[in-house]
């Protein structure tokens, strides 16, 4: 279950396709993505949202992972930016995001401060 709504919100957010939705989606923690714009250079902070990234297509737009990503095996030669629980804010801002991907109860401190960079940010609940 858990999957699927993961996959679906990503799918959501990243898809080409023109769905028929608000402009706006909000995570828990009140950061806000623009519906319309097509992100290009996405940093994940969790394994299962970099799995889920390549599972819907959008896998060629990952330019940071974490120290634990392991799968597919193209994430092997994709930029680290730290481990899991604890990911590096001058990593993660090196490689020009315009969208990083976390977990809300663990990246919260460390989105906030993205965000002060004037970058795209959008949290999932804990996986």
């Amino acid at each position: 279950m858990l999957r699927v709504k993961l996959s679906f919100i990503l799918l959501f957010l990243l898809s080409e396709i023109a769905f028929s939705c608000p402009p706006f989606l909000y995570d828990e923690l009140g950061n806000v993505i623009d519906v319309k714009h097509k992100f290009s250079r996405i940093v994940s902070l969790a394994p299962a949202i970099t799995e889920t990234l390549f599972a819907i297509g959008a896998g060629s737009r990952v330019v940071g992972v974490t120290l634990f990503d392991n799968y597919p095996k193209e994430v092997e030669r994709i930029f680290k930016v730290g481990d899991f629980s604890n990911p590096n804010l001058e990593r993660v801002i090196s490689v020009k995001p315009d969208l990083v991907l976390g977990i809300s109860n663990l990246h919260f401190r460390l989105m906030k401060r993205i965000k002060e960079f004037g970058i795209s940010c959008y949290t999932l609940q804990t996986l």
